[in-house]
């Protein structure tokens, strides 16, 4: 019998990657072009694919000398100062390039783990990222608390339409892109029926850019604040109640996971 291939669960973590991309790469233009400063194309172009170029050189580097090294406690330690110098050469081109923070730093981690990935033995980088589970979940943790203290729960009762029509548009752009998009490259079934509903939750870092995103408006739009924080806040809650329901049966219904496996999703 030839095992179910899952390809539901690395397409939901693709999608939160291409989220993250767009999103920032439109702040990173939102915030330069609305700071009153002329911004030439070659320097939005640079914000925009710099991070990649860092991340990917950073990473490439690390993983020719992670490659070498057998000690899992000093790969540990390569792969944090080799991440800690991809941030680092984003600090310098900033500094004596943009003037300003004007890099997204988010996206230069995550060029550069990936690089770390797929050049490095998967044994051993599974051994690394075991180890390094811990420091990560701090440093989500510090991340999330400092960008949602913000948010105002109160704001919440005031999202009303917003709330519904942003649940309801999410939901119908996420179930019927997915199923235009696999009728359209003859996907499977299993993807085209189901991929949509696998996609519906909120991703626990939409509360991290709903605090960007406010902190980008305060600037010129303040009015629009309370809008975004609201919506989103109020949206993130309900979603979950039945959206992380929804997508785990979906995993299911599509034979990726059993009825007693729980489903990292989103």
């Amino acid at each position: 019998i030839c095992p179910v291939t899952k390809t539901l669960i690395p397409l939901a973590a693709i999608d939160d990657v291409i989220g993250v991309i767009v999103f920032f790469t439109v702040i990173s233009v939102v915030n330069v072009t609305m700071g009153g400063a002329s911004v030439s194309a070659a320097a939005i172009l640079g914000m925009i694919f710099l991070p990649f170029v860092v991340g990917v050189v950073t990473g490439g580097l690390g993983a020719l000398v992670i490659r070498k090294i057998k000690n899992k406690y000093l790969n540990l330690a390569l792969l944090v100062f080799f991440l800690a110098l991809s941030i680092t050469a984003g600090l310098f081109i900033d500094y004596f390039v943009y003037g300003s923070f004007s890099l997204n730093y988010l996206l230069i981690g995550m060029a550069c783990s990936a690089t770390f990935a797929n050049f490095v033995d998967e044994k051993k980088m599974t051994e690394v990222f075991e180890l390094y589970q811990p420091i990560l979940f701090v440093s989500l943790i510090v991340v999330i608390i400092n960008l949602g203290m913000p948010l105002d729960y109160r704001l919440i009762a005031g999202a009303g339409v917003f709330t519904a029509v942003y649940i309801l548009s999410r939901a119908a752009g996420k179930i019927g892109g997915a199923f235009l998009g696999g009728k359209i490259t003859k996907a499977e079934k299993s993807v085209t029926k189901y991929l949509g509903f696998t996609l519906l939750p909120h991703s626990g870092v939409s509360l991290v850019f709903t605090g960007i995103a406010a902190s980008t408006l305060a600037g010129f739009a303040p009015e629009l604040v309370s809008v975004i924080q609201g919506t989103i806040v109020a949206a993130a809650i309900i979603n979950e109640l039945i959206a992380v329901i929804v997508a785990k049966f979906a995993f299911q219904w599509a034979g990726e996971i059993g009825p007693s496996e729980k489903a990292s999703v989103k």
